[in-house]
Parts: structure tokens; sequence; C-alpha cells
């Protein structure tokens, strides 16, 4: 069996649980890592302090957690792409805090969403801008010693594995890699292919299921009923010799969500298992 970790985003916690309510279930859930997500507010926040990241770490290896990655929705609401210098210098602030509190609480790499396409953005001028404000945040990747990881997302941009590998490669930087997304890349191509094609430049994994059949956000079901063919996207990871952990992101159940979470990291155990054994 591949030795990689069974993770989990706290986006799927309940909004009733507190921090440490979160932890208790990821445990009892049978996860070995959670992700945090770096927000205005809550317990990893834009304003904490060393102190309260030491207080993070105390709790999760408290509960037998580790944290390899931190997540962040903020680069929806500043793209290092947007038109407007003022909003893209917020979005690489946003981005060495997160580098900063990413190596206080022990994270590997912090997620980031590159920019967006859209009427006001074409996609020549996203390509521009997102490098800039990449290499604008890589000296504090350098400082924290953390690497800034793309991620592909439904925001119109790194639309095959070629370009997301030309993307990266033009960068030439160590610290700077990809979040691949499972889940997100089926509406427009097939999970093991990416991996494949973008090998080590893959520094972290999240896990989602897509059914194919419905073209919208609708189609994110939970794992192993939908259309990603994780057979293969096991095999692909254990052949370009990934060793990080695999997060699910998913949002949480109305009801019963401990449950949830122990449904989710069995589903996350049988992907693991599928992983060839030689």
């Amino acid at each position: 069996m591949a030795g990689w970790l069974k993770g989990i985003n706290l986006w799927a916690s309940s909004d009733e649980w507190s921090f440490v309510d979160s932890l208790k279930a990821a445990r009892a859930g049978g996860f070995d890592s959670v992700e945090p997500n770096l927000a205005t507010k809550g317990p990893v926040n834009l304003r904490m302090s060393r102190a309260e990241a030491r207080k993070v770490v105390r709790l999760t290896t408290k509960h037998r957690l580790k944290i390899r990655s931190l997540s962040t929705g903020l680069f929806w609401e500043a793209p290092l792409t947007s038109p407007d210098p003022k909003v893209r210098a917020k979005g690489v602030a946003i981005g060495a805090t997160m580098l900063q509190v990413a190596s206080w609480i022990g994270a590997e790499g912090i997620l980031v969403v590159p920019g967006v396409v859209n009427a006001e953005t074409s996609y020549d001028q996203a390509w521009d801008r997102a490098q800039a404000s990449l290499r604008a945040m890589l000296p504090h990747a350098e400082r924290a010693r953390v690497a800034i990881c793309v991620e592909n997302v439904w925001n119109k941009f790194l639309l095959s594995p070629l370009e997301m590998r030309r993307f990266v490669d033009d960068f030439a930087h160590p610290l700077l890699k990809v979040y691949f997304d499972v889940g997100n890349v089926m509406a427009f191509g097939l999970p093991d292919q990416w991996i494949r094609i973008l090998g080590s430049r893959i520094k972290l994994i999240h896990l989602k299921d897509f059914r194919t059949a419905v073209a919208n956000f609708g189609g994110f079901v939970d794992l192993l009923e939908g259309n990603v063919p994780w057979l293969r996207v096991a095999a692909a990871l254990k052949d370009t010799g990934y060793t990080g952990p695999l997060t699910v992101e998913v949002g949480p159940r109305s009801h019963d969500n401990a449950l949830y979470f122990k449904q989710i990291a069995q589903s996350v155990a049988s992907i693991i298992r599928m992983a060839p054994k030689t």
C-alpha cells in the first residue's frame, strides 16, 4: 500500500464546530492530516501571531494530526491577474502572509489560485500578470522555505497539462509547484494524464470526484461516486513518485458531519489501496 497521508481540508467541518471539534472529528474519522484555511478571521487568519500559530500546532499535534499544506479562498477576492494593480498587490500580500503563517504551522506548501480570465482580463494578460505576481511572492517563499503551489481551478486559465507545465517551468524555481486538484480537471481533461505530464512539479493533491454528465458545480459528488478514473489516478501518482498527502476538499454535510468524515476517510483509504503494489 502506498504511504500517502489521508488528509481533509477543514472546509468540510460543520459550521457549528470549533477548531478543536474539527480536529477531534478528523482524528476519530481516520485522517492523518488536516489542511487549515487562511481567512480574514478564525483560528488561522491574516492577522494571527506566531504565538497563535504555535497554539494551532500544539492542538493538531495533541490530536495526532499533521499539517502539510495551507489553503485559502482569498485569492478569488484579490485575483493575481486583476487589471487593477492595487488588487494584484493585495493578492501578493495575501500570498506573503500565507507563506509566513505556513512556515509557522509547519506546512510545506500553500494553495494559490493563479488568477482569472474574464471580460476584463484576456488570456495573455492573465499569463503575464500571474507570472509577475508570483515572481513577487517568490522572495517570501524563499524566506519561509515554503512552496507556492498553483492550483488548477475553474478560472478559464491554464486549461491543459502542457500549458501548466510550461507556466511552472518558466519560473525554473524549486519553490514554484503545482497543487493538482483531481476533480477540478474532469470538466476539461483526464487527471491521470495531467499527473503523468506534470510529474514532479506536483507538490500537493486535492481529491474530489465529479460526474461528467453534469456540466456545472452540481457535478461534484462524493468520492468514488463520480467518473474520476481512480485506478489510473492512483497508478499515475505512484509512478511519478508523489509522496505528499491526499487531501479531500469538500464542503460539510447538513447533518451527522462526524459520520461524513469517517466515510470520506474510508474512501481515501480505498483509493490508496488502488495503487499498484510494485
